[in-house]
């Protein structure tokens, strides 16, 4: 099954190469394939999770694809480089980047890359928790990606924005937006179709529908083993250690959430850990141990404000605040 999707992804990846031979008949075919090769190499260091490899290796298809002429596989090099930015938490570095790859794409008509940037622009709005920028982003995302007919970026966009309206509470036009990405993406974005029943369960367990939220949760981890993902699976444990929490199944939601620790622990990708960091604290206030629930907070913040997350510090600073409330230690909790 893995297999099957890097391959779909080569695919997909060459074929949106293929448009820039047309740009320059004095572009051979074999720098495309080139320079080609070397993107997927680096988005699969990426996928991997070894971001430095990835920059490393997306940098090296920048060079490639300048010294050719190739402008949309530089764009789509860079977007690489980017990615990876976010991942290892360089947000300054991303967000620049981002900017000026929108710029690039705008000014040669290249509307794919546009459309990426703006989405990964909103992507770091949302970790910061400037839900309004970010909506701006997806929204001019959303257009652009809808007049190039690509389902699957359409519904990652649906997905950013679903997330947005479940911060603001707005849960009812979250699970329609959710439920409109599940519809478009089918079997080709299966890492994509983990990240939005993780989402959609969500905002259901925010509503109470804590059967529907457990069969999300449940049907995502699925899914992420069986094609080997492993922010996935960190994801889904990590919500079904939530469910569990909600509905009074302590023990089940200590087995989820430490298992969600142990993996994304393994990861390049910070975020992830911090996450599961902060489910594992939610699980043992929830127990009854608050000492130990402030030992995974402080590690996630450790984390969160490397990441510059302003969204998950305000999470942390209420667990936080609840944590030192039940040992007693009032000055601590006003200063949380």
């Amino acid at each position: 099954m893995r297999m099957k999707l890097l391959v779909a992804l080569i695919f997909l990846l060459f074929i949106s190469a293929g448009s820039c031979i047309a740009a320059s008949e004095e572009v051979s075919f074999d720098s495309v394939a080139s320079v080609t090769a070397v993107i997927n190499q680096a988005n699969l260091h990426l996928a991997n999770n070894n971001p430095d490899a990835a920059i490393a290796t997306a940098k090296e298809a920048v060079e490639q694809a300048h010294a050719n002429g190739l402008q949309q596989l530089k764009i789509d090099a860079l977007l690489t480089v980017s990615r990876a930015y976010q991942v290892l938490g360089k947000i300054n570095e991303g967000t620049s980047l981002l900017e000026e790859i929108r710029a690039d794409a705008r000014a040669i008509g290249y509307a794919r890359g546009e459309g990426d940037a703006e989405n990964g622009l909103g992507m770091i709005y949302f970790e910061q928790g400037r839900y309004a920028a970010a909506m701006k982003n997806f929204i001019r995302a959303l257009d652009i990606r809808t007049a190039m007919e690509d389902p699957v970026s359409i519904s990652k966009t649906l997905n950013n924005m679903g997330r947005i309206h479940e911060r603001l509470g707005n849960y009812d036009k979250a699970i329609d937006l959710y439920h409109q990405s599940l519809q478009l993406k089918g079997e080709k974005d299966l890492t994509g179709q983990v990240n939005t029943l993780n989402n959609l369960g969500i905002s259901y367990l925010a509503q109470g529908g804590h059967e529907a939220a457990l069969d999300c949760f449940q049907t995502a981890l699925k899914l992420a083993e069986s094609i080997d993902y492993s922010f996935g699976r960190s994801y889904s444990l990590n919500n079904l250690a939530d469910a569990y929490v909600v509905i009074g199944d302590l023990h089940q939601a200590e087995q989820a959430s430490l298992q969600a620790v142990a993996i994304s622990r393994h990861t390049n990708y910070p975020l992830s850990f911090a996450y599961a960091l902060v489910g594992a604290s939610k699980m043992y206030l929830a127990k009854g141990q608050p000492a130990l629930c402030l030992q995974y907070l402080q590690q996630a913040n450790v984390i969160a404000v490397e990441q510059n997350n302003l969204s998950l510090r305000r999470d942390i600073d209420k667990i936080e605040t609840q944590a030192y409330k039940e040992l007693g230690n009032y000055y601590q909790a006003l200063r949380s």
